[in-house]
C-alpha cells in the first residue's frame, strides 16, 4: 500500500538515496531537495535553449540563462515549493523536451540513440517523482510538439510522410512516452491498482471538474497572480 501512494515517490532515485543516507527527514531537508530541483529545472532550461535553434542561429548564453531564471523561479515552482513531489515531477519537463527535440533532428544511429533515451530517461523520472498532473503536461507537450513538426514538415514539402523528420514525428514522442511510462512502472502500476479502490473512482463530472479553472483566472496567462490562487474573498 506504501508503494502504490504515487505521491510518496518511493521509487524516484533522490528520495531513495535521502531515505538511505538520512536518519532523520526533516522539513529543512524537503525545502533543500525543492531548491535543488529549481536548480534542476533551471538547468534543463538552459541546455534547452541551448540546444534550440532561431532560424539558423543558436540562442545565445545569456538569453538562455535569463530563460533559466525565469523557469527555474517560475511560480510553479516558488509557489509549490511546499509540494516536493511536484516540483520535482516539473523540473524534467526541459529534459524531456530537449531530448525529442534532439531526436527529431538527430542525423540518425547513435545521435539519435542517446537523445532518445534522454528524453525517455526524464519522462520516466517524472513518473518516479510522484505527482501525475506535471507528467500529463510533459506527455501532452511532447505528443503535441511532435504533431506539429510533423505536420510542419508535410506542410513545407507538400508530401505526406516523406523525409526523416516527419517519420521521426510520428514515432519519436510516442516511444519516448512508452519507454518512460515503462520505468516509471514500479510507481505507475500499484498507483493505477490502488486508484480503483479509492472513493475518486466514484467521482461525477461536477466533482472532477471541481478545481478546474474558472473563465476569470486565464487572465494569470498574462498578468500571474492577478487573481492569487482563486477569486473569492481576493479582491
Amino acid at each position: 500500500p506504501m508503494a502504490a501512494d504515487v505521491q510518496l515517490g518511493l521509487f524516484y532515485p533522490p528520495n531513495l538515496v535521502m531515505m538511505l543516507l538520512v536518519p532523520r527527514i526533516t522539513h529543512r531537508l524537503l525545502q533543500v531537495l525543492c531548491a535543488l530541483h529549481f536548480w534542476w529545472a533551471a538547468l534543463g532550461l538552459y541546455v534547452c535553449a541551448r540546444r534550440l535553434r532561431i532560424g539558423a542561429a543558436p540562442i545565445g548564453r545569456p538569453a538562455a540563462l535569463l530563460g533559466a531564471v525565469a523557469f527555474g523561479l517560475s511560480d510553479v515552482f516558488v509557489t509549490h515549493i511546499g509540494n516536493a513531489n511536484l516540483v520535482a515531477a516539473a523540473s524534467w519537463l526541459p529534459w524531456s523536451f530537449v531530448g525529442l527535440h534532439r531526436a527529431l533532428h538527430a542525423d540518425g544511429g547513435a545521435e539519435a540513440a542517446r537523445w532518445w533515451a534522454l528524453g525517455a530517461f526524464a519522462v520516466g523520472m517524472a513518473g518516479l517523482a510522484g505527482h501525475p498532473q506535471p507528467l500529463a503536461y510533459i506527455l501532452l507537450l511532447l505528443v503535441g510538439y511532435a504533431v506539429s513538426m510533423g505536420i510542419a514538415r508535410v506542410a513545407g514539402r507538400g508530401v505526406s510522410r516523406s523525409g526523416p523528420l516527419s517519420t521521426r514525428s510520428l514515432a519519436a514522442a510516442p516511444v519516448i512516452a512508452l519507454v518512460g511510462l515503462g520505468l516509471a512502472a514500479a510507481a505507475l502500476v500499484p498507483a493505477w491498482e490502488l486508484l480503483a479502490l479509492t472513493r475518486r473512482v466514484a467521482l461525477d463530472a461536477a466533482a472532477g471538474s471541481e478545481f478546474s479553472v474558472a473563465p476569470p483566472l486565464l487572465s494569470g496567462l498574462f498578468v500571474p497572480a492577478l487573481f492569487a490562487r482563486g477569486m473569492q474573498r481576493y479582491w
